[in-house]
């Protein structure tokens, strides 16, 4: 079930152990809400809920305590609100009780960042991106491996399509470029600057095959080449994608990094110099005939 504090039916200032009748009103109060059908123990059924009042362990009840007289960690553990404030730094010097409580801090976030992600809400991102994440680089998967698992499956989707390239996929490409997550992807906190980086790369590939003679769909190589400059999170790539984006502009073949191509350079201009010319002097002679025949009128 979704987290909830025990202490919305026991008494703030409870002591340790606990006594039986404390344990007894507090099940009663829960009783009280399922007969009301206000119960607010979501997806639990009256018969689970009493045996999880019941069941608490003493220290785990001292850990609930601890969250409960901490609004910025209960209220982003019931109900998904995020602050800005610091929490973990509030807590006591007590080993499990911090494992405890940020073992559920990590699984809500990990939930809440996933689903923002899947749903491309950015703004929702950002509030999440503002909560404070303890530990983030030994405990990062924690945090974020549903949203990895999520950012693989896009990596997958385009690596399918690289396999076996063949001009038949062009339109599958286009339809992948089309999609909302790659704004997100570029959203993504730096924890994933190595799968962005990696993803940005993979649309390079993508692009630059596009943008082969053999293919020249240079309107879907454009469009990848400039996803992958915004979900890049390295410099060097993204000044590559540039570099792609304005070749094509100019009408340029792309490139790339790979030593088995080479770069083409654009037309020479002499001939449309030379072109220029002619038409000049075919306009100068016209002129010099008009101006002979009204003479000799």
């Amino acid at each position: 079930m979704s987290y909830h504090s025990p202490f919305h039916f026991f008494p703030p200032d409870v002591t340790f152990p606990l006594d039986p009748l404390i344990v007894q009103r507090g099940k009663k109060k829960l009783l009280a809400e399922f007969d009301l059908g206000a119960g607010s123990l979501q997806g639990i059924s009256q018969h689970d809920a009493l045996q999880w009042l019941e069941n608490i362990s003493s220290d785990e009840l001292r850990y609930h305590k601890l969250i409960y007289e901490r609004p910025v960690i209960l209220n982003f553990l019931e109900h998904d609100e995020v602050s800005g404030d610091p929490w973990y730094a509030t807590l006591p010097d007590d080993d499990r009780a911090r494992a405890f409580i940020l073992g559920l801090v990590q699984q809500q976030y990990n939930a809440l960042f996933a689903k923002g992600f899947q749903s491309n809400d950015i703004q929702r991102l950002e509030q999440l991106k503002a909560f404070e994440l303890p530990e983030l680089d030994k405990k990062g998967r924690y945090y974020y491996s549903a949203t990895a698992n999520l950012f693989t499956s896009y990596y997958h989707q385009l690596n399918a399509l690289l396999q076996d390239f063949s001009p038949e996929k062009v339109n599958a490409f286009r339809a992948f470029g089309e999609q909302h997550f790659f704004e997100t992807i570029a959203s993504l906190p730096p924890y994933f600057d190595s799968m962005r980086n990696e993803f940005a790369n993979a649309l390079l590939q993508a692009a630059d095959k596009l943008a082969d003679d053999s293919i020249k769909a240079v309107d879907v190589a454009f469009m990848l080449s400039n996803i992958a400059r915004a979900v890049a999170a390295s410099r060097e790539i993204k000044e590559t994608a540039r570099r792609f984006s304005n070749q094509h502009v100019e009408g340029r073949t792309f490139a790339g990094n790979s030593p088995s191509r080479q770069s083409t350079s654009l037309p020479d201009a002499a001939p449309r110099k030379k072109n220029y010319g002619c038409i000049i002097a075919a306009v100068i002679v016209f002129v010099v005939i008009r101006l002979l025949t009204m003479l000799l009128r």
